[in-house]
């Protein structure tokens, strides 16, 4: 026994020996080995970004934002609602853009630095209306009720994307357009009159809150719901709407409005007074205001002639 001790007290002394002249040789390093592939912290394209390593010298960081917009520029472009009157925005149109609007959330997860390139693209709009979901399942549509419900959670979800879960995302919105269903309609309101404040480049906006039954302003239930949610903001930013007759409200905290739609989807002409009166008080800069005359003459029989007067001065 005493000899194996010796042994290998003898082995581990040779061990130590080798281990303390092999360090000794050789400096301890304090700096922590660069890993390759790797990009600089924060470093992102179009934001400042020291370029990428030589070891990523061969994919999409190289590329100059030149080469990328001449990329983009080749894809369709979404449907623009300021330079078209906001009533010819169909279905299909807006399914082009969910269409275009997927295919960029996919291609943003494919390399880093494309998702910091088409961010601006994804969430320039809020967009949840008819055409940009899936109305059907298996076959059959769903219910009014599971509609509804769906419209609005997805407005609330995207809302909170660039609001919550991504506050850096918000001065990128530049359109919304959205339909408000009639479910949990209050607390979606409030959510939407609030985010609005929180997007400085916002500029357009088309809100249709559809309603459960036709009716007048002044006694429409969800015309109040608006007006309760919508009331005590300032939308200084928003230059350009088109607003179904229950989403008035938006006229009085947009004091910079340019160009003003009525929306004849939900509208009832007869009564609706309420709504150049609004324009009048609320919308001293106004240049441009868009009516539908077909949905005001539809229930008119043998109606051939219409004279308007207006005084400009």
């Amino acid at each position: 026994m005493e000899n194996h001790n010796k042994r290998v007290t003898r082995s581990m002394n040779r061990k130590s020996q080798k281990g303390s002249s092999s360090t000794s040789s050789k400096p301890l390093s304090t700096t922590r080995p660069s890993m390759p592939g790797k990009r600089k912290l924060g470093a992102r394209l179009g934001e400042g970004a020291d370029g990428p390593v030589e070891a990523n010298a061969k994919s999409f960081p190289i590329f100059p934002d030149e080469l990328l917009l001449e990329i983009m520029s080749y894809y369709p472009k979404p449907r623009d609602l300021v330079s078209s009157e906001a009533t010819e925005y169909q279905t299909g149109h807006a399914i082009e853009n969910a269409t275009r609007r997927h295919t960029l959330l996919a291609l943003s997860q494919s390399c880093r630095s494309l998702r910091w390139y088409l961010r601006p693209y994804i969430w320039s709009r809020i967009e949840v209306c008819p055409g940009t979901l899936d109305e059907f399942s298996e076959g059959r549509r769903k219910s009014e009720i599971a509609i509804s419900r769906m419209y609005n959670e997805e407005l609330v979800r995207q809302l909170e994307m660039v609001t919550v879960r991504d506050p850096s995302l918000a001065k990128l919105v530049k359109l919304i357009n959205v339909e408000v269903t009639d479910f949990s309609i209050a607390s979606v309101l409030l959510e939407l009159a609030r985010c609005m404040t929180l997007f400085p480049n916002l500029h357009v906006v088309k809100l249709g809150i559809s309603p459960s039954t036709p009716s007048t302003s002044y006694n429409n239930p969800l015309y109040k719901s608006a007006k309760r949610a919508i009331s005590g903001y300032s939308y200084p930013q928003i230059e350009v709407v088109s607003l179904s007759q229950a989403a008035y409200p938006l006229l009085f905290c947009c004091p910079n409005l340019r160009s003003v739609d009525r929306m004849d989807k939900y509208s009832v002409f007869h009564g609706d007074i309420g709504f150049l009166r609004y324009v009048i008080v609320f919308c001293p800069l106004l240049e441009s205001l868009t009516f539908n005359m077909a949905t005001a003459s539809s229930g008119v029989e043998g109606l051939c002639f219409i004279l308007l007067h207006f005084d400009l001065n």
